[in-house]
């Protein structure tokens, strides 16, 4: 004996009803949270996700949800969204915080976090619309603790950042001692596809002496880093990059019959390592090394009847350099 067809379940609860519950988005950008994601753009991500029209600003609404995003009180980012009936009744919210670099390190879970609680809501609608319900829908679902996106979350939107950065460094091999010197930097990163730096070295000249004959040398170098390998989307960053750098050599000799004054072209290449801390907000502390190969070991030499032709100075076959400084993000 056949059984008969289970009862289908009544239109009023299915998803084309639930879709037609109308909402309204009320979004805030707090202060400081200017980069952070905006309602338009949250809009959109939430209506691409469900491929479907999420929010009709043009009807009245059922169901409002009312969110704000922007830097969290002891750091990182954090965004709020509650979610309302058309009299005001709270049906639930849920907070999300991040200790992410970039605010948009929350653009997706903020985005899946709206269009749940709001696909959940909209069917509850629905649901009492078929069933005439008086009792506002269960909450529990919606409410819950704070959701913690890890520090590590690569940012939604990628954009190029400029890091300027002030140091102090020494270089050995290069002039006749440790020689100290000053090195500003500008790098251009875009976050996840490359980064390249722009320094100047200006170095402090260094005395090679025989008794009281010598030279004085001094340097200074144009450089340039460029690093395939590198991290800058947390707290502490690092970069691997090759390394050249460029300048004018000059000696300066001194206790000679006749003073020579020489200038050539130093330049070098190798590689080179940095690590640099977020400290607040922008400001960062960096700390980096190079290893380099001159292309030329330059001499410089005097002669004399007796003793023929003698070095006073020359560059060692591999040099390096050690920094540290201040740097900003932005």
């Amino acid at each position: 004996m056949p059984f008969p067809p289970p009862p289908s379940t009544p239109p009023s609860v299915a998803a084309t009803d639930a879709a037609a519950v109308p909402a309204r988005l009320e979004w805030n950008l707090e202060a400081g949270g200017a980069k952070c994601l905006d309602g338009p753009s949250l809009a959109r991500a939430v209506e691409q996700r469900w491929k479907r029209r999420v929010f009709e600003p043009t009807r009245v609404p059922e169901i409002v949800v009312r969110g704000r995003i922007g830097p969290a009180p002891d750091a990182g980012w954090s965004a709020r969204i509650e979610l309302f009936d058309a009299n005001g009744a709270a049906l639930g919210s849920r907070e999300l915080t991040t200790r992410a670099v970039e605010c948009s390190a929350l653009d997706d879970s903020v985005a899946l976090a709206v269009g749940l609680m709001l696909d959940v809501t909209r069917h509850r609608v629905a649901e009492e619309r078929a069933q005439h319900a008086v009792s506002a829908p269960d909450r529990s679902s919606l409410d819950g603790e704070a959701i913690d996106i890890p520090e590590g979350t690569a940012p939604a939107r990628e954009r190029l950042h400029f890091e300027p950065s002030a140091s102090f460094e020494a270089a050995f091999g290069v002039l006749p001692e440790l020689a100290p010197g000053f090195r500003p930097a500008l790098a251009l990163d875009f976050a996840r596809w490359f980064r390249l730096e722009v320094a100047a070295n200006f170095y402090a000249s260094e005395t090679a002496a025989s008794a009281l004959k010598g030279t004085t040398v001094s340097l200074w170098t144009v450089e340039l880093r460029q690093c395939p390998l590198f991290e800058s989307a947390r707290r502490i960053g690092w970069a691997v990059c090759l390394v050249e750098q460029a300048g004018p050599l000059r000696a300066r000799g001194f206790g000679f019959d006749t003073d020579a004054n020489p200038r050539e072209v130093f330049a070098a290449a190798g590689v080179s390592g940095e690590l640099r801390f977020r400290l607040a907000g922008p400001l960062e502390l960096l700390a980096g090394a190079s290893v380099e190969l001159p292309f030329v070991r330059y001499r410089f030499v005097y002669s004399t009847a007796a003793e023929g032709t003698l070095a006073v100075y020359r560059g060692a076959p591999i040099g390096g350099r050690a920094w540290l400084g201040v740097g900003a993000r932005f």
